[in-house]
């Protein structure tokens, strides 16, 4: 006996959740239906495949015998389905868009481009920056294939799929000379010009959280941007504070960028040596601060974009 003509694959997909889910209910939840489609849809199946596929027991739906013969068949025929469309979809692209932050392809995303295209050297990568709310729109209207960029919001991840790929914390960022950079934080955002990521910005809701536990949340910015030029010119020409992903002041400020686990701030060098001593090489530096020069990451890089590290020197 084969299957009826008239059935169709969200009768099977329909029928997975329900067995899945244990009812109509949280089967329309997941499917984004209301209870009557799922209900009929249902029924419409039981009577193409002319038997009961479900009994109740209390309040859930359990599979008849029938239906669990049924299910296995289904979950075979779904996924041999899945898997071809897959295999049609690998095979037919040559054109991959992807939306990221700005954050993301400063440093990141140009460190896993030359990895992708060594594999998949036929698929040409279409790259977009934006902003959170732009980038996802377009990630839900298919516009872009792909977003990189901050975890959203979980009223945002509806009908989404994610990977966690890294932390990245948000610090305060002054320019290395800053003449009131020793002072307490909370005095030293009273005293001088802020810098606050733009208001749709996912980072921006951190900062606002900061501010207000700080009891700085009457504190109103002199400008709102997380544009990197205009960031960093901002920091170099003022006493500015500016609050950003530590990702962009570690790329963004200096090719020599100090920090620590807490706090990220660009360095200005005022002197540097390396001289050979028997097997190792002994590395001496000053900068104009005192601040975080605790010890220097040292990478090694070709093109300037795509960085390697080759070991850390404490001082």
């Amino acid at each position: 006996m084969s299957i009826h003509p008239a059935t169709k694959l969200r009768h099977l997909r329909l029928f997975l959740k329900i067995a899945d889910s244990g009812g109509i209910s949280s089967a329309a939840r997941l499917a984004g239906l209301t209870q009557p489609a799922v209900s009929k849809s249902l029924s419409e199946l039981e009577a193409l495949v002319g038997g009961l596929l479900f009994h109740r027991l209390g309040r859930k739906l359990v599979l008849t015998d029938e239906g669990q013969r049924f299910a296995r068949h289904a979950r075979d025929a779904m996924a041999s389905l899945d898997a071809a469309a897959r295999v049609m979809a690998v095979a037919e692209v040559t054109t991959l868009s992807i939306g990221l932050l700005p954050t993301v392809s400063a440093r990141f995303f140009p460190r896993v481009v030359s990895r992708f295209l060594e594999g998949r050297p036929s698929v040409t990568l279409s790259i977009e920056t934006g902003s959170h709310p732009v980038l996802l729109r377009k990630l839900r209207d298919r516009h872009v294939d792909m977003m990189i960029g901050r975890m959203p919001e979980a009223s945002e991840m509806d009908g989404l799929d994610f990977e966690f790929l890294y932390e990245e914390p948000i610090i305060a960022v002054v320019r290395a000379d800053n003449p009131l950079v020793r002072l307490p934080l909370t005095q030293l955002l009273r005293q001088v010009p802020v810098v606050l990521p733009n208001r749709d910005s996912i980072i921006r809701r951190k900062v606002d959280d900061f501010l207000a536990s700080q009891g700085l949340a009457d504190l109103r910015p002199a400008v709102e941007t997380s544009t990197l030029a205009l960031g960093r010119g901002l920091l170099l020409v003022s006493d500015a504070v500016w609050f950003i992903s530590a990702g962009v002041a570690s790329t963004s400020f200096s090719p020599f960028t100090v920090g620590s686990s807490q706090n990220v701030l660009p360095v200005t060098l005022t002197g540097f040596t390396a001289r050979k001593d028997g097997e190792a090489v002994k590395l001496s530096w000053s900068t104009e601060s005192e601040q975080n020069n605790a010890y220097f990451n040292i990478e090694r890089s070709a093109d300037g974009v795509s960085f390697s590290s080759i070991g850390k020197v404490n001082g």
